[in-house]
This record gives C-alpha cells, structure tokens and sequence, in this order.
C-alpha cells in the first residue's frame, strides 16, 4: 500500500508539473509566434499601401514606420498584379533572388486559387489587395523568421523536458521522506490492530470456555447462548483484521501461474448447501480453461467472501449468480444477488472497512463489516479492480476484474 501511495505521489506531481511547464512552453511559443505574424502583418499593409514597395521611412508617421530603419534592406519580398481575368500584369521580384518571374506568377495563381485574403504559401505570407481592374498579391518571406521560431520551440521543449527529468529525479529521491510519516502512521496502525487481536484472542477464549463451564452446571439457556454467540463473532471479527493487515502487507503472496476456472468451481461448491438452507439458490457458470498469474489462496478466499457475502444478504427465495469469464486480455468474475431495496448505481462504499449498507440485516447475519474489505485488498494485490454497482435498484452486483 505504502508504495502504491508513493508510486501515485511521483505520477500527480510529475503530471502537475510537465502541466505546468507545457502551458509555460506553449505559452510562450504562441506569444512570440503571433508577435512575429503580427510584424509581418505590419510589413505586408506597409507595401500594400504603397502599391508593393516601401515609401521613403521620413515621409511616414512615427505609428506606420517598422521597427527597423534597416526593414527595407532586410525585407525579402515580391508582388504580382493580376488582372480581374487573371492575366498577369506586373511582376516585381527585384527585392528577392530566390524567387524567379515565373515561380512568383505561380505563387499568385496559386493563391487567388485560394479566395483568401492572406496567409501562408510554404516560408511566404501574402495579402491580397483588391484593386479597380487588378488584384495586387504580396508575398513576404517569412524563411528566417519561421526558422528561428521552429529553434526556438525545439530549444524550449528540450529544456524543458531536461526540467522535468531533473524534477522527477528530485521528486523520485525525496518521495521517501514525504511519504515517510504516512508510513510510520500506517505501520502503527497496523501493528495495534495485530497487537490488539493478539490481547482479544485470550479473553475471549477464557469467556468462551467460563460458559461453557456455566452451561454444565446450569444448563443451556438463552445467556449462555447469547454469550457464545457474541464471542464468535467477536473472534472472527478480530482473525478478519488480522487477515485484512497481512493482506495489506507486500510479499506475503506467493504468485504461481494456476487455473482460475479450477479455483472458482471448487470453492463455491462449499457454498451449494447453505444456499439451499437459508432457502436460496446457487447458479454457477464458469469457462473452462482460464489461467491466472497469482496467489491461489487468496483467489479462493475472495470467491468464498463473495459468496458468504452474497447468500447472506440475498433477498429470499433469490439466486445467486456466479460467473467467470474472458473479456478481452481481461478475466472477469462477477457475482450478482438480489435484495430487498437498494439505490441504483455505485455502491464502491461496501469496500469501506465496517461499513454496512443494512445495519439491521447484518445483525441479524451475523456480519461485521469487514469481508468485502479483505476482497477488495486481495483484488488490489493482484493488480485488479473491484467494484460494486446495483443497475436497477433490485439487484447488487459485483464484478472482479484481473
């Protein structure tokens, strides 16, 4: 238990914080991403507004100028103006070598096909500028600028993927020492349950056998009786805590490989005759040949605290259902019951030690509380999951899965 919690603690903070370094990361990238779209934006409504050249920098307002006195050296540009027939007119490529006249009327054929006012044509972002008879294009190269934001969010996921190895290994090095107190609480508890069942065993074998002493000199009677009754209980209380912490404990289990089919048939047939006393019945369906990779004494005691569980708490004159079978990789054993009147839906709080979901019943059956606990420990154990359901108010079922 102590390392599922510890394994569980290193997974929610490595995923709160590879959160929080991919929100930084994407963050950043698109705040500088949409910064350089924008610049671009700025260059391509420069040109457009000076009929695809730059006007002199001192004849503009100080908000229209770019960024740079240097933008009209450095920019890389072209433009082709098309006629509304789609005749070229006018190519000017004299700003840019990489582009030839005809590359640069393709890359506006290209783009009027598109019927979009901007965007991008492979490392170049254009604007169409309608015009009375003419449709002037403007492409950008946008080379440089895509590539250093291409290095830029490279250089920022691996640094940060080099952040979070690093966290992980702090994280992976100090979860012993956060989880250290939990443990050391959980392992006191655990202890003083042992320790208490221990001290409980000789009472109540000292009570039991006083009454058995007052009932040879007494008699029977209805006291003597109650008492019996109560010690029992009482007894087997304290052996399923015990059992419940040895369960919990890791490498007390002995895994072999062993058949699960094998082991459910055999352990619920102890259980067809005390159906048939408490005036219920038994139905059994199991597929041959499944094998599983666990502890086989414990696989049987699950099955028989199911079925205990099951014929106890079966509505009169109910049947139980019992089924194993194959669900894919998975293997499933599903137990079903009906009752007098339960709430539909998840019912997980049965797994909770003494919990009861009809106090009054289970006085009456002699229950504690405790039996669907040690089966929902013996699941864990084996990697599984249990769970508890009641799909139309009538009937409880509850499903293994391995």
């Amino acid at each position: 238990m102590i390392q599922g919690l510890r394994r569980k603690f290193i997974l929610i903070s490595l995923c709160s914080v590879a959160a929080v370094l991919l929100v930084l990361v994407a963050g950043i990238n698109a705040v500088n991403a949409v910064r350089v779209d924008q610049k671009a934006n700025e260059l391509l409504s420069l040109l457009a507004d000076n009929q695809g050249a730059f006007p002199a920098l001192n004849t503009l307002p100080p908000h229209k100028r770019p960024l740079s006195a240097e933008a009209p050296f450095d920019t890389r540009y072209f433009s082709v103006l098309l006629s509304d027939t789609g005749e070229v007119v006018k190519v000017n490529t004299r700003a840019i070598a990489a582009v030839t006249t005809a590359e640069a009327i393709s890359y506006a054929q290209k783009a009027a096909a598109r019927h979009r006012n901007d965007g991008y044509l492979g490392v170049y972002k254009y604007k169409r500028v309608q015009a009375e008879g003419s449709t002037l294009y403007l492409f950008l190269d946008r080379e440089r600028e895509l590539s250093t934001l291409g290095t830029f969010f490279r250089a920022s996921l691996l640094i940060s993927l080099g952040g979070l190895a690093a966290v992980a290994v702090l994280i992976v090095l100090l979860s012993h020492r956060v989880i250290r107190p939990i443990a050391e609480s959980y392992e006191k508890q655990k202890q003083f349950i042992t320790d208490a069942s221990h001290e409980l065993k000789t009472p109540l074998t000292i009570i039991d056998a006083n009454t058995e002493v007052l009932e040879l000199e007494h008699g029977e009677n209805e006291w003597t009786e109650s008492i019996k009754n109560q010690v029992s209980r009482l007894a087997s209380l304290t052996d399923s805590l015990t059992a419940l912490c040895r369960m919990e404990e890791t490498g007390t289990a002995r895994f072999v490989d062993f058949s699960l089919s094998d082991a459910v048939r055999e352990a619920l047939e102890a259980f067809e005759t005390p159906a048939v006393t408490h005036g219920k019945q038994l139905q059994v369906t199991v597929e041959e040949g499944i094998t599983l990779h666990g502890d086989e004494r414990s696989i049987r005691q699950l099955v028989s605290l199911l079925a205990d569980n099951a014929v106890k708490y079966a509505a009169d004159g109910g049947t139980v259902h019992f089924a194993l079978y194959r669900q894919g990789k998975h293997r499933v054993l599903r137990c079903e019951n009906p009752v007098d009147a339960i709430e539909p839906g998840d019912h997980s709080r049965l797994f909770e030690r003494f919990y009861r979901g009809d106090p009054s019943r289970s006085s009456q059956t002699g229950g504690s509380g405790i039996g669907l606990s040690i089966a929902h420990a013996i699941v864990v154990s084996h990697s599984g999951r249990i769970t508890a359901h009641s799909p139309d108010g009538r009937s409880l079922c509850i499903t293994a899965t391995f």
